[in-house]
This record gives C-alpha cells, structure tokens and sequence, in this order.
C-alpha cells in the first residue's frame, strides 16, 4: 500500500506542474452485477491536462472483492485541445490486484476546463481473458461539475457488459 501511495504521490506531483488544469478525487462506487447483489468501494483519481495532452492515475477499491485496481491513462486530443472538447485516443495501464497488469486502448471524446460542466464519454477495449480472441468493450461516462470556487461534483456510469459500477463523489481542481 506504501508502494502504491508512493506511485500516485508522484505521478500527481510530476505531472502537476505542466498541466493546464488539474484534479485530484474521491467517490464512492456502487457496484452491479447481473443479480444485482451489488458491492460498494471507493475511487481516488488525478488528472492533469495541457491542451492535446491528459494523464491520469486512479485506485479502484471494492469491498468484499479482490478487485482492486490501479491505472495510468495517457490521452491524446486528435483536433484543437481538451479545453474545446476533443475526440481522443489514450494507452492505459492497468495493475490488478494478485500482481495482474494489462495494456489497453480506449477511445474517447472529452472537454475537461474546471469550469462550468466538464464530461468525458469513452470506450476501453480489454483483451477476453476467457476467449483469447475477443476483447471486452467498457463503456463510460463521466460529468464533473464546478461548485463553488475549485471545488467540484463528479458522476459517473461504467459497464462492461456484465458489471456497471455507478460513482458519486468530489473533485478538487488545483
């Protein structure tokens, strides 16, 4: 757990002081399988953007399951800036719990300013690990919506295809 502070300490911090606009978060994630048992968790989250360019590194913890994940995003804005709303492209880097990692592509559109209504809808394309020659789509979407002075509200909706995970939490844009 060290280890992992430790990464995300310096990815925020590194990171930081190049980018336009940065958010550090924590949510509260519910979790919902295709009988709904459901499992609660939390997310902590950075982001850092400067116009065609976004980094990210976040936790994924859920209770009761060994679940948990860590992931390092590069994104890339295909026209002008995230700061107008841009399609995407972005390599992920995602660390499971048990020592698991994988490398994915997710493709998405985003406007990410800190001020007013930031969203950001994506896919993320996952090798199958049951079927070797298929991957698993994760659609996502999420709305950051400015408070009051830096403080903001963040929503946001995952599914696979076989679990959604609904979050609800807080961002802090610095």
């Amino acid at each position: 757990m060290k280890k992992l502070l430790l990464i995300f300490a310096l990815s925020i911090f590194s990171t930081a002081t190049i980018a336009n606009v940065n958010f550090v978060g924590i949510s509260y994630s519910f979790y919902c399988d295709s009988s709904c048992d459901g499992n609660n968790g939390y997310n902590l989250s950075y982001l850092g953007v400067k116009d065609r360019l976004g980094v990210s590194a976040e936790h994924n913890s859920k209770d009761g399951m060994n679940a948990d994940t860590t992931s390092y995003t590069l994104r890339y804005a295909l026209t002008d800036s995230f700061s107008e709303g841009s399609p995407y492209i972005a390599a992920v880097h995602l660390n499971h719990e048990g020592g698991s990692t994988d490398s994915v592509v997710k493709f998405g559109y985003a406007k990410v300013t800190g001020k007013g209504i930031d969203y950001d809808f994506s896919y993320t394309f996952t090798e199958n690990e049951i079927t070797e020659n298929s991957y698993v789509v994760t659609s996502s979407a999420l709305l950051r919506i400015a408070l009051q002075g830096d403080l903001g509200l963040s929503v946001g909706v995952d599914y696979d295809g076989d679990i959604a995970r609904t979050s609800l939490g807080v961002d802090l844009k610095f």
